[in-house]
């Protein structure tokens, strides 16, 4: 009686304990849906991105490209070793180890966690999807989701643990977005230089601007050696384009380890335009320019020392040309400047004295180098120091006679246009979460990265300037 009393209350057990797995299995699976849901959306909007981004490659309709190396994407995400989550009620999730892996049409991160949950405490083996998102401000984040999470301990009831623990890491232990050292801004702005050249007398003032670069739709493919990041420019005059890429730029051939962009000749030229465009590029004033002009004269034996000052001198001068050549040396730019200037002419001519309103339209062209540099890992547009001479033909009257003469202004380069740094389509540093506590970020792993960019000039207007940087990668800083 005793034993079957024991069978019975066993047999009991067990169909409890099946009911209460079943349940158990029923309402993390309900939990699991929304988050199913989710994961297909973000693997069918990858894969069209991915789709479209070989298609551009295919037919060379890119404008700017940027190529990610496996041992870039390594780097950055192995910073993921060490991190930790919490939540106020003491859940907790500590990566021992993190591989990345790579494969055509997907980024996966395979990690080695301590979990710490209500029903489960142990090692876990748990992979994470790894999609790429870009904001409204260009810059390009990294998404993790769980797509499995495999617990070393309870085998037997794993089936059941198993999607019970792929939403609780996913809900209440999360691992934050990744930003990667690169994006797609789609706007610089320029700020306002005001400078007194105090050698003569001349103030110049080179207004603010914004500079768009109307690169849009970034589409982005992942395969075995790395990423492909690229963007259009709607707006750009393809007339004789390419319409099929290089052999050598099919989908898979270009292998880089560290960073690699091409930029189309065309979208730099484009963003000097934008550069230049607006009417008044440089604003000049003067209180007082002496001695613009001297003459000493004998009339009639008499000694005449003629001579002019400028006084309250206004305007503006227009760069209205600006055309980008490549050339066997490097790049080169013709300029083409106009401008307006008013002020006052006063001084002593012919024994007269006389203060006379003068207006000039002075105008120039230059054809200048341009240098593509980089500064702590920034790439600039600049200029090299040349003096240019602004000729102004300045005319007035002086009753029946008329005063006629030329005076050259003389300006710099740098002080007519300022060094524009190519939008921060790559920064000096990859930032990795490094401890979070109830979803707030409490500390950072920054990875210093030194970039040493060296450039490939194209054949001709319609080819891509390239920049290639190794991999060369400073002590991460624990923020």
């Amino acid at each position: 009686m005793k034993k079957r009393k024991w069978l019975l209350l066993a047999v009991l057990s067990v169909l409890l304990l099946t009911l209460a797995l079943r349940h158990f299995s029923q309402l993390t699976n309900a939990l699991l849906k929304s988050q199913k849901n989710e994961l297909v959306e973000l693997k069918e909007a990858s894969n069209a991105s991915g789709l479209r981004a070989q298609a551009l490659l295919q037919s060379c309709q890119y404008d700017l490209k940027v190529d990610i190396g496996r041992p870039f994407l390594e780097m950055v995400l192995s910073q993921l070793k060490g991190f930790e989550t919490l939540t106020k009620k003491g859940n907790r999730l500590f990566v021992k180890e993190a591989h990345v892996v790579l494969r055509e049409g997907f980024m996966r991160l395979d990690v080695e966690a301590e979990v710490d949950l209500t029903f489960y405490k142990g090692a876990a083996k748990v992979s994470y999807l790894i999609f790429v998102r870009f904001l409204e401000d260009g810059r390009c984040k990294l998404e993790l989701q769980v797509a499995q999470a495999v617990p070393e301990k309870f085998l037997v009831v794993q089936d059941w643990l198993e999607p019970w623990l792929i939403d609780r890491l996913q809900q209440k232990l999360p691992v934050p977005e990744i930003t990667l050292p690169l994006g797609f801004e789609r706007k610089v702005t320029l700020p306002e230089l005001d400078r007194t050249i105090k050698s003569r007398n001349l103030r110049i003032v080179l207004p603010s601007r914004v500079i768009e670069f109307n690169l849009s739709n970034p589409a982005v493919w992942a395969h075995e050696q790395g990423l492909v990041l690229l963007a259009t420019n709607e707006k750009l005059d393809r007339s004789g384009f390419p319409t099929q890429a290089d052999p050598d730029e099919q989908p898979g051939a270009s292998v880089v380890d560290g960073l690699s962009v091409q930029i189309r000749f065309r979208q730099l030229a484009s963003t000097l335009q934008e550069l230049l465009a607006p009417s008044k590029d440089v604003l000049l004033s003067a209180e007082h320019i002496p001695n613009v002009w001297k003459q000493k004269k004998r009339v009639l034996g008499i000694k005449i020392n003629n001579h002019a000052d400028i006084k309250n001198l206004e305007g503006y001068l227009d760069i209205s040309q600006g055309t980008l050549h490549v050339n066997p040396q490097g790049l080169d730019i013709d300029l083409g400047v106009t401008g307006f200037l008013e002020g006052q002419i006063l001084g002593r001519a012919y024994g007269f004295r006389y203060d006379n309103p003068f207006q000039v339209k002075p105008a120039f062209k230059d054809t200048l180098p341009i240098m593509i540099t980089w500064r702590d890992g920034d790439l600039y547009l600049e200029w090299p120091e040349k003096e240019l001479q602004l000729d102004l033909d300045i005319q007035v009257g002086l009753g029946r006679r008329k005063l006629h003469f030329n005076h050259e202004m003389d300006l710099n380069v740098h002080e007519i246009l300022q060094p524009v740094s190519v939008p921060h389509w790559f920064r000096r540093t990859a930032q990795v979460p490094g401890k979070v506590a109830n979803r707030q970020v409490i500390s950072t792993r920054d990875v210093p990265l030194q970039l040493n960019w060296h450039m490939i000039l194209p054949q001709n207007d319609e080819g891509f300037i390239r920049f290639d940087t190794a991999l060369n990668v400073a002590e991460p800083l624990l923020e």
